[in-house]
C-alpha cells in the first residue's frame, strides 16, 4: 500500500495531513484548517508535498487520543494505570511501544491539548493536535492497529477533568483562590502590617489606609473580621487611629474594588485549580514552587551548609587540580586532620588551608596509598603541628586500594550493550556506610581511579559527576575529588593556577563542582617574584581558588613548603607546612638581618666569604638570590626575612626601593624590588 492509498483510506473516517516522510511533522501551514477528508483534496496534497509523507490525523472533530507515552524513559501505561479505567476503543501501537487510544466526545465539545496533566506518560492529542495513522513509519518502524474496534465514548470522569476550568487573573468579581483565613496567610499578613507605614493625616493617610486594606483582603483573602484584628496593631500607630466602623467600611470597599484576584498573596497558592485539590503527577510539576518571600522569611531561611567555608559544602562536590608529586594526598590527609580537630583547635582558625567550622568525621578513599602509608602520613601531620593523636582519634576512616587483597572502589561500570556509565552497587554500600557512621567529608583520591569513563568525553564525565552528586546529596556531605591536571604549556604551569580549566578531559566535572581548587609546584616566575633561590623552589606549592560559585574566588594563593619529618619508626615522610612568602610575608626580621639586609644592598662586605658587588655607592643593586647572606637561617625562611627586611627599609633614609619588572598580562608589575643607596 502506498502512501497516497494510506492516506484516502483514513480520509473515509478523518481528515488527514501530510507529514515529513519519516516523522511526524506537518508539512502544511495552517495544517489544522487546511487538513482534509476529501478524496481529490488528499490527492493533490500528497502530489504537491510527495509520495513518501506519513499520513497525520487532524484530532478534535468530535474526538481525541490518549497518547500513552513510552519514549525516553516515561512510563504511560503505569500512568494510565492509576487513573480510572477508559472503555475498550480503536488502539494503536506506537513504534516506541506506547499506544494511541481513541476516544469519542459530544459534538462542538473543544478540549486542549495537554501533556502530562492526567498522569505521568499520559498525553491528549485535542483540537490542534495531530497523530499518525497506522501504516506511518517512524524509525523504519510501523504504527500498527493494535485494537480494530469501533471508538468508543469518553468516560464522564475524563470528560470533567479535561473540561475542569482554571480560576485565572480573569475570574469575574468575588472570585477568590483558595480558602478565607488561612493560617499561613495570616502569619503573612502579619508580618506584612508590622512593616506598613502608618496612615498619617493629612499625609496621604487615607490612601496608605485603602492600600494596606486592599493587601489584606484581596492579596491575603482575609475575611473583614480577621483583618480587623490584624490591624489592630497597625492602627495604633496611625495619627489618628481610625474609628472601627470606618476601617470596616475601608476593608469592604477592597474587597470590592480592589482588582487583584483574592488570595493572590496566599502562599498556599500557585496555578492550581480551585476545585478539586491539584492532582500532582508528576515529580518535576510537584517540586515547582513560586516566590514570595519577604525579607523576614529570608532571615529564617538556613544558611548555606559550609563545613569549611570556600572549601568544603554539604551535599556539594569539590574539585581540586593538581599534577602528579605535587601533594595533593598529602594536603588531603591535612584536610582530614584539620576537619576532624574542628575550630581553633589548635589556636588559629585556618589550619592547613581548611576553616573548619565543626569537627567532622571523615572518610578517606585512596586508590594509590597503602593504608600503612596513609597512617603515617597522618602520625607525622600531628607531630610537625604538636597535635594530640588522641584528638583525631575514631574521626578519620582509612579505605585503600593498594592494600594487598584490598578492594579497589568503583563509581561505575560500563554497560557493554548500551555503552551508558552505571553506577556500581558499591555506591548504595558507601551511601548506606556513610549514613551509619554519620560521615561529613568524603575524599575519593584520585578521580580516575573510580569509574571506566573516557575523561574526553563530556557525557560519559557528567555520568559520572551525577554519581558522586548523588553521593554527596544522599549523605548530606561534603565529597572532594582531587584530579589531574592538563599538560603545561611553554609557560608550564604558571598558566593553569586558578584557571577552572586546569583539570584534564572534559569540563563535566569542573561544571558540576560548587568549588574548584588548583594545587601547582612554584614556577620559576614565581620564585623570581618571590626572591626564592633556585635551589629551593621545587618544595614549595600553591593552592588556589578556581571556581566559586557561592562567593568570589580568593585573589592571592596560599603557599605551602614541604618538609620532611621523622616517622616513629624511622621512616621519613613529608607534611606541608603553610608558609607567608612576598609581600605578604609575617616575617619580624632582627635587628641583625635588617642590617646585613642593607650592607649586602650597599655592596659592603661584612666578612670575607662575601665578595663586595661594585665600588661604586650610587650603583643600583638587584636584591640578591642566595641565602648567604644570612647565615643560620633556614633556607626556605630567608625569602620571606628578606622580603620583610626589604619593607621596613623601604622608608628608611638610607635607601629608597622601587618595584621593577616587565608588567604581567593583566598590567601589573611584580612585587620584586630594586635599591637605589643614597
Amino acid at each position: 500500500m502506498t502512501a497516497l492509498d494510506l492516506a484516502l483510506l483514513t480520509a473515509k473516517e478523518f481528515r488527514v495531513l501530510p507529514t515529513c516522510p519519516g516523522g511526524k511533522i506537518p508539512v502544511l501551514a495552517d495544517w489544522p484548517n487546511r487538513a482534509t477528508s476529501d478524496p481529490l483534496s488528499v490527492a493533490e496534497l500528497w502530489a504537491e508535498h510527495g509520495a513518501n509523507c506519513n499520513v497525520g490525523i487532524a484530532c478534535g472533530d468530535g474526538f481525541i487520543v490518549v497518547d500513552v507515552d513510552c519514549k525516553d524513559g516515561k512510563r504511560g501505561f503505569d500512568g494510565l494505570a492509576a487513573l480510572p479505567p477508559l472503555p475498550a476503543s480503536r488502539t494503536v501501537r506506537t513504534p516506541s511501544g506506547g499506544a494511541h487510544i481513541y476516544l469519542r466526545i459530544p459534538s462542538g465539545l473543544r478540549v486542549q491539548n495537554s501533556a502530562g496533566t492526567l498522569a505521568e506518560g499520559v498525553d491528549i492529542r485535542a483540537t490542534g493536535g495531530q497523530v499518525l495513522a497506522p501504516g506511518s513509519v517512524i524509525g523504519g518502524k510501523r504504527y500498527e492497529l493494535a485494537r480494530d474496534l469501533p471508538m468508543a465514548d469518553a468516560p464522564d470522569w475524563l470528560i470533567a477533568k479535561l473540561t475542569e476550568r482554571r480560576v485565572g487573573a480573569s475570574a469575574p468579581a468575588g472570585a477568590m483562590l483558595g480558602a478565607e483565613d488561612t493560617p499561613e496567610a495570616i502569619e503573612r499578613a502579619k508580618t506584612y502590617v508590622a512593616s506598613a507605614a502608618p496612615a498619617i493625616e493629612g499625609e496621604g493617610g487615607d490612601h496608605q489606609t485603602y492600600k494596606v486594606c486592599v493587601r489584606l483582603r484581596r492579596d491575603f483573602n482575609l475575611s473583614v473580621e480577621t483583618a480587623l484584628e490584624v490591624l489592630d496593631p497597625w492602627n495604633a500607630r496611625c495619627v489618628p487611629p481610625w474609628d472601627l466602623d470606618d476601617l470596616t467600611k475601608k476593608l469592604e470597599n477592597a474587597e470590592q474594588y480592589g482588582q487583584n484576584l483574592a488570595g493572590t498573596d496566599n502562599p498556599l497558592i500557585g496555578l492550581e485549580p480551585v476545585e478539586p485539590p491539584p492532582l500532582h503527577t508528576s515529580k518535576f510539576l510537584a517540586s515547582i514552587s513560586t516566590y514570595r518571600n519577604t525579607r523576614e522569611d529570608d532571615a529564617a531561611a538556613p544558611r548555606l551548609p559550609w563545613l569549611a567555608p570556600g572549601r568544603l559544602m554539604r551535599r556539594n562536590l569539590t574539585v581540586l587540580f593538581a599534577p602528579g608529586a605535587t601533594g595533593k594526598s598529602l594536603l588531603m590527609l591535612e584536610w582530614a586532620v584539620a576537619a576532624a580537630l574542628g575550630p581553633s583547635a589548635l589556636g588559629a582558625s585556618d589550619f592547613c588551608g581548611l576553616n573548619a567550622r565543626e569537627r567532622c568525621s571523615v572518610l578517606v578513599i585512596n586508590a594509590e596509598d597503602e593504608t600503612s602509608v596513609m597512617e603515617q602520613r597522618l602520625g607525622a601531620i600531628c607531630d610537625a603541628f604538636e597535635i594530640p593523636r588522641n584528638e583525631v582519634w575514631g574521626r578519620i576512616r582509612l579505605q585503600s586500594g593498594k592494600d594487598r587483597g584490598s578492594f579497589r572502589f568503583k563509581v561505575a561500570v560500563k554497560n557493554t550493550k548500551n555503552g551508558a556509565i552505571e553506577p556500581t552497587p558499591e555506591v548504595d554500600e558507601i551511601i548506606a556506610y556513610c549514613k551509619a557512621y554519620n560521615i561529613d567529608v568524603v575524599i575519593v583520591d584520585p578521580l580516575i581511579r573510580t569509574h571506566p569513563a573516557n575523561e574526553n568525553d563530556n557525557g560519559e564525565m557528567q555520568q559520572v559527576a551525577d554519581i558522586f552528586e548523588r553521593i554527596a546529596a544522599e549523605t548530606n556531605a561534603a565529597v572532594v575529588l582531587p584530579h589531574h591536571t592538563k599538560k603545561p604549556g611553554r609557560g608550564g604551569y604558571s598558566e593553569f593556577a586558578g584557571s577552572p580549566d586546569a583539570g584534564r578531559g572534559a569540563s563535566a566535572i569542573k561544571d558540576a563542582s560548587r568549588v574548584a581548587l588548583t594545587l601547582f609546584p612554584m614556577s620559576e616566575a614565581d620564585g623570581e617574584e618571590f626572591n626564592v633561590p633556585a635551589h629551593i623552589r621545587h618544595r614549595y606549592v600553591r593552592l588556589d581558588d578556581a571556581k566559586m560559585n557561592f562567593g568570589l574566588a580568593g585573589p592571592e594563593a596560599q603557599w605551602f613548603v614541604k618538609r620532611t619529618v621523622q616517622t616513629a619508626n624511622g621512616d621519613e615522610t613529608g607534611v606541608l607546612v603553610p608558609v607567608m612568602i612576598g609581600a605578604r610575608a609575617e616575617v619580624e626580621p632582627t635587628a641583625e638581618q635588617l642590617e646585613r639586609v642593607y650592607e649586602y644592598l650597599c655592596g659592603v662586605t661584612v666578612s670575607n666569604e662575601w665578595q663586595r658587588l661594585s665600588a661604586d655607592p650610587q650603583a643600583q643593586r638587584y636584591l640578591p638570590r642566595q641565602t648567604g647572606i644570612l647565615p643560620g637561617a633556614e633556607d626556605d625562611a630567608v625569602p620571606g626575612i628578606i622580603e620583610a627586611a626589604l619593607y621596613r627599609l623601604k622608608n628608611s633614609a638610607r635607601a629608597e626601593l622601587v618595584p621593577y619588572g616587565r608588567p604581567n598580562k593583566a598590567g601589573k608589575i611584580p612585587e620584586r624590588w630594586r635599591a637605589i643607596i643614597k
